[in-house]
């Protein structure tokens, strides 16, 4: 249950502190396949005051398609984590850089596997 708590606690806070998102909705991108994570990630989500919205993506190669098409500028925080099939964590922050230098929201690299 900690995690839980900390969880919401680190997400209430990133959004209090940032006056970008204190009018408006959020949107989270969360690119997971553990599908326990996601649930963790989404109860902690919608317990919050003002609950982002959510897109989930289990692959990072699907969350790079989205992303090409349709772009990050309305995206306020990637929740990433590390240890994905195919494309790991690492890869797709190198593929971020490259795409979006100076304008990607920021990222939260996470990991539940040792």
């Amino acid at each position: 249950m900690i995690i839980f708590k900390e969880t919401s606690l680190w997400i209430n806070l990133y959004y209090s502190l940032n006056p970008k998102y204190m009018d408006s909705q959020a949107k989270v991108i969360l690119i997971e396949d553990n599908s326990g994570d996601v649930k963790l990630i989404k109860f902690a989500m919608k317990n919050l005051k003002n609950p982002p919205e959510l897109l989930h993506f289990d692959y990072g190669k699907d969350f790079l398609s989205w992303a090409q098409k349709n772009g990050l500028d309305e995206i306020s925080l990637i929740l990433l984590d590390f240890n994905l099939p195919m494309l790991n964590g690492q890869d797709i922050m190198q593929k971020l850089n490259a795409q979006y230098p100076t304008s990607k929201p920021p990222v939260v690299v996470l990991s539940s596997s040792c």
